[in-house]
């Protein structure tokens, strides 16, 4: 029962880790903090790619109203060959935040 808590715990330890780690295109590294252009130069067209808006409610002003804030959201996959990972680039406003495998 031990061994089997150890191997989870490291298995997510290494899920936790991969999530934050840069992915390499081409002779270039993409990053958390790079723009979809520079994502585009360094690593092409995507594989797959889908795009959506979150709305963000920002709450109640003194007259009742309520604002919201739109979000544009992407996710593009990338697989540099058949037995390489699968990497998804997640967008918000344009911006990397994220990088899983």
């Amino acid at each position: 029962m031990r061994t089997l808590i150890v191997a989870v715990v490291v298995v997510s330890l290494l899920a936790t880790a991969a999530r934050g780690q840069p992915m390499m295109c081409g002779t270039g590294i993409i990053d958390p903090g790079a723009t979809m252009e520079q994502v585009l130069e360094m690593c092409g067209q995507p594989d797959a790619a889908r795009s959506w808006v979150e709305t963000v409610p920002a709450g109640d002003d003194y007259e009742g109203y309520v604002t919201a804030d739109q979000i544009p959201m992407a996710e593009w996959d990338y697989q540099n060959g058949p037995d390489q990972f699968l990497y998804k680039v997640m967008f918000q406003n344009g911006i990397v935040q994220e990088i899983r495998n």
